[in-house]
């Protein structure tokens, strides 16, 4: 399989957002520097940064991150305000405009802060930084695919989650001992239209609502998705590969939360509310009742992936089987069965279904509906 190199969409929609909130302030905060006073203007913008409201520090943090190289150090100071998370970041933000390898260091470290929106702005910043060899788009279907390395993970119920179901039991160790390529989001009705030819989605996008044509593909069977990724020469994710990608590297039954406008999910209690509008970032209020929403408009997982929870469930390869406690290598699933699994829950699913360990296992391959989908993986 032949791939093309392509620049992170999440690093594209940082630089517009912030370009469009903050331009005009940031811009009259470079102006009244000079280049050869540049220690003078990082000690007023980082005073600004640490003492002023949401949006004088956004501005302060768009000027250092246009600043460049010598912000870098500061900015990785502003990291250990512990009393602050707001300033954290807008710190983070900066960092993932700054192409330094400190700057890489900083947003690893600032994955791990207590804080869930620093860590989705440091996973979103480490999208931005991502090498070009972590991202690669399949010319057969014009999709971005990123780069999952191997490791090892608890697969099933997560520790102290009270919501999981028998079929997510026991958790035991897996690990997954290559990486592959993993669709950063699901495969669009675009894209299935420019591979398969057709557009089998019960809810096709509207232009004077979804002018972007992004929305996940819906009303697919098993068998039509695997005829997908065989045909852009690629395959259904196993189903530990999906847990273990949608995890992305955290033991929780989330990878963040699921009540607030910038969740990480479109679910029952969200997907009739509206949507984002791409090509202007703003929120549109519609009538509409739920259905699935545009593919990549919430937060991503640590891994970069979109939509991973919510939005559409996604097959994977495995027929359904119950687990052993034993520790496995690369698990396939049982050889023959019934059912095909569906992992990730969907718009139309309470939060209990919205959890990575989470197992639709009642549809057989040739069945189809309007909340399931799927996206794809290569080696």
């Amino acid at each position: 399989m032949k791939f093309i190199t392509q620049v992170s969409l999440t690093s594209l929609l940082i630089v517009v957002l912030s370009a469009t909130l903050h331009f005009a302030e940031a811009q009259s905060l470079m102006r009244t520097s000079r280049p050869d006073k540049d220690s003078h203007r990082v000690s007023m913008l980082i005073m600004q940064l640490r003492g002023g409201d949401n949006r004088r520090r956004n501005a302060a943090a768009e000027a250092l991150a246009q600043m460049g190289t010598p912000a870098v150090d500061v900015l990785i100071a502003a990291l250990e305000d512990d009393e602050h998370a707001e300033v954290r970041r807008a710190a983070v933000d900066a960092l993932g405009r700054i192409p330094d390898p400190r700057s890489v260091a900083a947003l690893v470290t600032a994955m791990e802060d207590p804080n869930i929106e620093v860590q989705h702005s440091a996973a979103e910043g480490l999208g931005a930084q991502l090498p070009q060899d972590r991202l690669r788009s399949n010319p057969k279907d014009g999709l971005t695919y990123i780069w999952i390395p191997p490791g090892s993970f608890s697969m099933g119920c997560s520790a102290l989650d009270r919501e999981c179901s028998e079929n997510e039991k026991p958790a035991h160790r897996v690990r997954i001992t290559k990486g592959y390529w993993m669709g950063q989001t699901a495969v669009t009705q675009a894209a299935y239209q420019r591979v398969m030819g057709n557009n089998p989605s019960q809810f096709k996008e509207q232009p004077s609502v979804f002018p972007s044509g992004n929305q996940p593909v819906e009303l697919v069977t098993w068998n039509d998705a695997e005829a997908y990724c065989q045909r852009i020469e690629m395959r259904l994710p196993t189903e530990a590969e999906w847990e273990y990608a949608a995890r992305g590297g955290t033991k929780e039954s989330r990878y963040g939360e699921l009540d607030t406008f910038n969740s990480v999910g479109w679910y029952y209690d969200n997907s009739d509310a509206g949507t984002i509008d791409p090509s202007f970032h703003t929120f549109k209020r519609t009538e509409m009742a739920r259905q699935p929403h545009p593919v990549g408009q919430k937060r991503p997982n640590l891994y970069g992936l979109y939509d991973m929870l919510g939005n559409a469930a996604e097959w994977v390869e495995d027929w359904f089987g119950r687990y052993s406690l034993s520790a496995v290598s690369d698990p396939q699933g049982p050889a023959t069965g019934r059912f095909k699994v569906a992992r990730g829950g969907s718009y139309i699913d309470a939060s209990d279904r919205v959890r990575v360990s989470a197992r639709e296992s009642t549809m057989e391959p040739g069945q189809r509906n309007s909340h399931t989908g799927f996206r794809c993986v290569g080696n």
